[in-house]
């Protein structure tokens, strides 16, 4: 017999998820895989509110890297596997909660955006762009992959160094691999979404 989907719980931070998500898992018997670029990190609470993890409900990636480590949405991607693997061979219900989205599409559709960093090829962009602006590096962007640079501001420089890099080391457009996201889920999931209540 297979799983149910597992569930995923998103929100933006201060949406009340850490309360919310630890009274399901209570509920459920089940425990917290923290779906956050931050709340892994050691010192972060005030940024991640991961100040507030009770203490009776397991909990999963927060607060075991310095600040210092490397962390990622392959990271990511790996660690959750291995986790929701584990607790689905002890009959526990993990519960992947957070807020940072790219985590969670690339854990559901795997990586869109593969290639290893190439941190020399990302400062030689840096300098081009102190040197001569955004606009140069984002026309180089849309002559190669319009698609993708049609999706990015000439500010965004950070991204638009990524989508370069990527063609660099794969090959592709960062387009095409993007549009990979729209297959089947690698693993059964059923999202929910929590958002800021409005005013009164």
């Amino acid at each position: 017999m297979g799983h149910p989907p597992t569930p995923c719980l998103l929100g933006v931070t201060a949406t009340g998820k850490s309360s919310v998500a630890a009274e399901l898992a209570r509920r459920s018997e089940g425990d917290v895989i923290a779906c956050d670029a931050f709340s892994v990190y050691r010192g972060m609470s005030i940024l991640t509110a991961s100040d507030d993890v009770p203490p009776d409900v397991p909990h999963h990636l927060v607060g075991v890297l310095e600040p210092s480590a490397s962390w990622s949405a392959a990271a990511f991607v790996e660690a959750c596997d291995e986790r929701v693997t584990a607790l689905r061979e002890r009959d526990r219900t993990p519960w992947i909660v957070g807020g940072t989205a790219l985590y969670l599409r690339s854990w559901l559709k795997g990586l869109g955006a593969p290639g290893p960093r190439d941190p020399a090829f990302r400062e030689a962009l840096r300098r081009r762009v102190a040197e001569h602006g955004p606009q140069q590096l984002h026309a180089e962007l849309r002559a190669a992959d319009p698609e993708r640079a049609a999706d990015l501001h000439a500010n965004d420089v950070r991204r638009v160094v990524r989508a370069l890099e990527i063609m660099r080391a794969t090959g592709r457009k960062a387009s095409e691999l993007r549009g990979e996201w729209d297959r089947p889920d690698r693993r059964p999931a059923r999202l929910y979404g929590l958002r800021r209540a409005g005013p009164d």
